[in-house]
């Protein structure tokens, strides 16, 4: 037998989606990422700057954060773009430092 993966009712998405309305914008991005992109904890904490394509709303998931060690493009929605790009305003006014694109030092300053 294989243990199926546990997928939220509607009542329960809703509820997910209500409590991260009220995240700092960093946390919505996260989230809107991960849900569209399918992106595991260290794909997503991995991500740079240049792993983004906005033009094309797809970013890079670069070799050395899969599981697979397989590099891959994957796209996100039109809502995730716009998050997105209210994100990464707030965090040049925030640092103009390199980086991850969720790094630590940006994330506390986001509060």
């Amino acid at each position: 037998m294989v243990k199926l993966p546990w997928i939220p009712s509607e009542a329960q998405w809703r509820r997910l989606l209500e409590v991260f309305a009220e995240e700092p914008i960093r946390n919505r991005v996260m989230l809107a990422l991960a849900y569209d992109a399918g992106l595991r904890r260290e794909e997503l904490c991995s991500l740079r700057s240049d792993d983004l394509d906005p033009a094309h709303r797809m970013l890079r998931v670069r070799t050395e954060t899969t599981k697979t060690r397989r590099e891959r493009m994957v796209p996100y929605s039109a809502s995730t773009g716009v998050l997105l790009s209210q994100y990464l305003q707030h965090r040049a006014a925030m640092s103009r430092a390199r980086g991850g694109l969720f790094s630590v030092r940006i994330a506390a300053q986001s509060r």
